[in-house]
């Protein structure tokens, strides 16, 4: 047999695979340690990881274009991620619990070794009959074929090729019908920095809300763009749509430029009180414009943008920013520890940030600061930059990482931190904050800008935030060709030294501040959210087409 089962509950069985490593007596005692956790199921799976012990299948679903049965945090370490129980469309099925009434509706079980498609089958089935498929995070197994194949890989690649066209066949129209509103999102996915960063994740939460999405690189044809790394994202590049489509051009102002849609909606931001001409000219070719923050659409409506302006904000993804996510090991063990994270520019304020750490904390004290930085262009040495910054001998240690830190491993940063400091000169919504927010870290941020629309309540700082005075004064020509003319801020060098100390000092009480704000970030500020704003858009747009 291939396959034992066992049974759990007078409702429930319990099914396993011979490719499971951890023996019989230990899956079941897993498994009824915990079943109970779960949210409502029919079907209840496990976490499975490769024998390296990085997550295999964390679940999964369904590709939009190619319904690829794919999986969620595959190659990723496991650090808490996807921390609650969750609803989703696919899991391998080498372990997993089933209710009784569920298996009379789903038929004969197939072999589970043959490929994954024997797995989507079952999946495909339970779906038609409107059953859940759950994933339990504390249920981990180890899948002990994880990256085989069969010794004859031609005779693997045609049993795999026939299973899938098979799969299509039956199932394809059905997981496609499900997928409603289509537009083309015309963007970029594949690259570090905020506009890409901000489209993948965008993109994901609209996948899994069943938007129809076509993908077009803004650079060029979708062949010229690095893989984004997430299977489903991936997958929309097989088909760019067409032109009778609405069309959203999520990137800088000009690029906006490049819209090709019946329906032209141009989605940007600025991070200074407004925009240059040129950006008012192309903005003003759309029929819709979208943006991060009421500071925005202000600098935009103050700037002559004239189509209706709408905020679609931005968020975070809970299921990686949270308090228990695991920390990423520093070299600063035992230290208070001050952290920011940001692209390396005088927009950022570092200046600000390494004169008042510099001046208020010295090496005698517990104290210690790690930046997460990475370069704002091509070719910035970052280094050399260092030495014109202000240094005091004797200070508290400044510590740069400017290595590349995998996005999944981001709230971990954050976890590892005791406070993030963010000195921005001007931010057009700034993500870092929330992200340390939702991850229980007190924060300490300039009193200006976007920020100002997720960090306050009735006038109020949210529990876990301190904000810096500062006085407002005009771009200095540094960092950016987009915002000359307008006005950014200086933070106060005395009251960003009053903050860090104030924090230092009295940490317990903004700790505990910053753990209540933590859910409340992580209900409201959510992509899950942003992809709301979206939709309802859409809904309205496709009304008038």
């Amino acid at each position: 047999m291939t396959r034992r089962i066992f049974k759990i509950h007078k409702d429930y069985i319990l099914i396993v695979s011979r490719s499971i490593k951890q023996k019989d007596q230990e899956i079941i005692k897993l498994f009824l340690d915990n079943y109970k956790t779960a949210i409502p199921f029919d079907i209840l799976c496990p976490v499975y990881l490769d024998t390296k012990g990085n997550i295999f299948y964390h679940g999964g679903g369904f590709t939009f274009n190619e319904c690829l049965p794919y999986p969620e945090g595959q190659g990723e370490q496991l650090i808490n991620q996807y921390p609650d129980p969750r609803q989703v469309d696919f899991s391998p099925l080498w372990a997993f619990i089933i209710k009784k009434s569920a298996l009379k509706k789903i038929g004969k079980l197939t072999t589970l070794e043959k490929n994954i498609y024997c797995h989507a089958e079952i999946c495909v089935r339970a779906l038609r009959n409107n059953l859940k498929i759950v994933v339990h995070p504390k249920i981990i197994l180890t899948y002990k074929n994880a990256y085989t194949a069969f010794s004859d890989i031609n005779r693997w690649r045609g049993l795999i090729t026939h299973s899938r066209d098979i799969f299509l066949i039956k199932h394809k129209k059905f997981l496609q019908s499900h997928y409603k509103l289509p537009v083309v999102w015309h963007s970029h996915t594949g690259f570090s920095g905020g506009y890409c960063m901000h489209s993948r994740e965008l993109v994901k939460s609209l996948i899994l809300k069943k938007i129809a999405l076509y993908y077009k690189f803004i650079g060029g044809t979708n062949d010229d763009e690095p893989l984004s790394e997430d299977f489903a994202v991936d997958d929309l590049r097989n088909d760019m749509g067409n032109m009778s489509l609405p069309q959203i051009t999520l990137s800088s102002g000009l690029n906006c430029f490049s819209n090709s849609g019946k329906y032209k909606i141009g989605f940007t931001t600025t991070e200074v009180d407004g925009i240059p001409k040129n950006w008012v000219n192309v903005l003003n070719e759309m029929d819709e414009v979208w943006t991060t923050s009421l500071f925005s659409k202000r600098g935009f409506k103050k700037s002559g943008v004239k189509p209706p302006i709408f905020n679609m904000l931005e968020g975070i993804n809970p299921n990686y920013f949270h308090p228990d996510i695991k920390p990423f090991e520093t070299s600063a063990k035992n230290k208070f520890l001050f952290i920011s994270n940001f692209a390396w520019g005088r927009r950022k304020g570092v200046d600000i940030l390494f004169e008042a750490f510099s001046k208020e904390f010295s090496e005698k004290e517990n104290v210690a600061m790690l930046l997460k930085v990475l370069p704002s262009y091509q070719g910035m040495n970052i280094k050399k930059a260092i030495q014109d910054l202000y240094h005091k001998k004797g200070s508290a240690p400044i510590m740069i990482w400017d290595a590349v830190l995998p996005p999944y491993l981001l709230g971990g940063f954050y976890t590892a931190g005791n406070c993030l400091v963010f000195p921005t000169r001007g931010e057009g919504f700034g993500l870092p904050p929330l992200e340390a927010l939702a991850c229980g870290v007190p924060v300490i941020v300039t009193g200006y800008s976007a920020p100002l629309e997720y960090l306050m309540k009735k006038g109020k700082p949210l529990p876990g935030v301190e904000l810096i005075n500062y006085r407002i004064e005009k771009f200095d020509g540094s960092d950016s060709v987009y915002y000359y003319g307008f006005n950014w801020v200086r933070p106060s060098v005395t009251s960003l030294r009053r903050a860090m100390r104030k924090i230092f000092t009295n940490y317990k009480k903004y700790k505990e501040g910053a753990m209540q704000t933590s859910k409340l970030i992580r209900k409201n500020w959510t992509w899950d959210k942003c992809a709301d704003l979206v939709i309802n858009r859409l809904i309205d747009i496709h009304e008038k087409l």
